[in-house]
């Protein structure tokens, strides 16, 4: 066991850190004899990979391994190009920068349409070909105009929003092989999948925008607080109509939550973002679970309790900020996600009426206090590595729903802040 999560911890270390990359042997050994082919040869190979891949899957349709292989193949090709380039010690310039974006879209779109076409709306694919081709268009005509903002004489090419776009484009296109491969049906897939693709959407929107003015991305956070205010609202409204669809979407507001404010910390954001922020939460976080729970028969009292301590802590907080990376009271977002999760598997409204109590209470209780979940990051590898491990265990073997409840308790125990100060920050600080 300890094998598998270095292993993991190692993979994703290798994955996100390129100093860690250099370092190792066979990349030293191997980036050479590859730099034998100029990076522009390597990155024009994907213009045909995304009609090869394609191609694989219908001249062998009893081998699907055949396609995945060869799309994986060409989504390398992204990596190496880069590698080449920095190996040659030559930047990209001018045409290599378009070129690069260019050949990834030609790359992995097809492959998008070619196995998304019946789980992922023909609207949400338009959409996105539109934002990505016509982007491209936009930027060169723009650019020759001399309207595009350039960084030292280059278009503003390389964002990091860009490369976490088109890796997110690139698992999604394997996620959707694996299920046609399988025959995988769940209830919930087409929604979930449609939403990821939104999400993929909206970042494909900001790479172009930030291309044009790297300052459009202060503006990303606050695109991602408008779906948190967006999923509250619809769960509000949708919630007589399906209280199933109604906690999925208070989870789903509980993601976009939890990415702008990354988003915020990583690019910044308006001057008005803070205020969405925490509409967004009053919208996600107490009315609409308040309704929620009003629609299942939770009495009315215990609604208006936990409406009114919500609300309390989001006025609270607004008036004075709370120390970073910390909650001073059980956050808001994780009591409104696991009363969701609990009605998502199906738990009596007697166990809802008396957790929801609970939680109200301990939303209130400011000298309570619990990590920030991002307080993981200073973890060592192995710890976070298990804990990883923990919710994908708990997601094969479980709901769902089930995964969130669970996910919901680990952060109550382990992150509360006596417990993580005794265990886990020692544990850290020891170096063990």
């Amino acid at each position: 066991m300890e094998r598998v999560i270095s292993f993991v911890a190692c993979f994703y270390r290798f994955i996100s850190d390129p100093a860690f990359q250099d370092e190792q042997r066979w990349v030293k050994r191997l980036i050479p004899k590859l730099a034998v082919l100029h990076h522009n040869i390597w990155t024009s190979l994907r213009f045909i990979g995304g009609y090869l891949t394609i191609k694989a899957d219908e001249l062998f349709p009893g081998h699907p391994i055949i396609p995945l292989l060869v799309f994986i193949f060409f989504a390398i090709t992204d990596w190496v190009d880069g590698k080449v380039a920095r190996f040659r010690n030559v930047a990209n310039g001018k045409w290599g920068a378009i070129l690069d974006g260019t050949a990834d879209k030609f790359f992995v779109i097809p492959v998008l349409w070619h196995y998304g076409s019946h789980l992922i709306f023909t609207f949400s694919l338009v959409v996105m070909s539109i934002i990505e081709y016509g982007g491209n268009v936009l930027l060169y005509f723009l650019n020759k105009s001399g309207k595009v903002r350039k960084v030292n004489g280059q278009i503003y090419e390389h964002l990091m929003i860009g490369k976490i776009k088109f890796f997110a484009q690139v698992v999604l296109a394997i996620l959707l092989w694996a299920i046609k491969c399988f025959a995988f049906s769940w209830m919930w897939l087409p929604v979930y999948l449609n939403i990821v693709f939104g999400i993929i959407t909206v970042l494909a929107a900001f790479s172009v925008l930030c291309k044009i003015n790297s300052g459009n991305i202060k503006y990303f956070a606050d695109s991602l607080t408008m779906g948190n205010i967006l999923c509250g609202l619809a769960a509000i409204y949708i919630a007589k109509h399906s209280v199933i669809i109604s906690a999925g979407l208070i989870i789903i507001a509980a993601v976009f939550d939890f990415f702008d404010g990354f988003a915020s910390r990583k690019f910044g954001g308006s001057r008005f973002g803070p205020l969405a922020d925490d509409l967004g939460d009053f919208i996600s976080f107490a009315l609409a679970p308040a309704w929620l729970m009003f629609n299942i028969g939770v009495p009315s009292t215990v609604v208006l309790f936990y409406a009114l301590a919500t609300t309390s802590r989001l006025v609270h907080f607004y008036f004075r900020k709370p120390v970073a990376g910390m909650f001073n009271g059980f956050p808001s977002t994780a009591c409104a996600t696991f009363i969701a999760s609990l009605i998502l598997w199906g738990s009596q409204k007697e166990i809802i009426f008396l957790i929801a109590i609970v939680l109200s209470i301990m939303e209130i209780i400011f000298p309570l206090k619990w990590y920030h979940f991002r307080k993981i990051a200073v973890f060592p590898p192995y710890i976070k590595t298990s804990i990883y491990l923990i919710f994908a265990l708990t997601g094969i073997i479980g709901r769902t729903s089930e995964t969130i409840s669970i996910f919901i308790i680990i952060y109550f125990i382990l992150f509360y802040r006596p417990v993580a100060d005794r265990i886990w920050i020692k544990i850290y600080a020891q170096g063990v």
